[in-house]
């Protein structure tokens, strides 16, 4: 698993997430860290894989529909139970999913002006 700054790309000085948080891993306590504010995220699978970027109003509540929601309620939990199901040849479980995510790692900014 990629845990280091270092070895994300976007990064760098001027890079994509270069002002965004440090990567943090997917986990059940990772809601209760997060202010429940406007937010970009960025997430990357446990091979340090780019696989989805998104915009909430409250981070803390929607990195929570994420962990614990279902499919219609997150895109990601969507895309990762869709990935899932051709990996294992059938449908993926809730726990399949989150087991998955537990693996991964994401990041954010706060995104106070956002444009609509």
């Amino acid at each position: 698993m990629v845990s280091s700054t270092e070895m994300r790309e976007g990064y760098e000085p001027n890079g994509a997430v270069a002002r965004f948080s440090a990567p943090t891993p997917f986990t059940d306590e990772s809601p209760r860290t997060l202010p429940d504010t406007p937010e970009v995220s960025v997430v990357w699978d446990p091979e340090g894989q780019f696989i989805c970027v998104g915009y909430t109003g409250q981070q803390r509540t929607r990195l929570r529909q994420h962990l614990t929601g279902d499919r219609r309620a997150s895109v990601l939990r969507k895309k990762i139970g869709e990935q899932l199901g051709e990996q294992f040849e059938r449908n993926a479980s809730r726990d399949d999913i989150r087991e998955y995510l537990s693996g991964c790692e994401f990041t954010w900014r706060r995104e106070e002006n956002r444009l609509h």
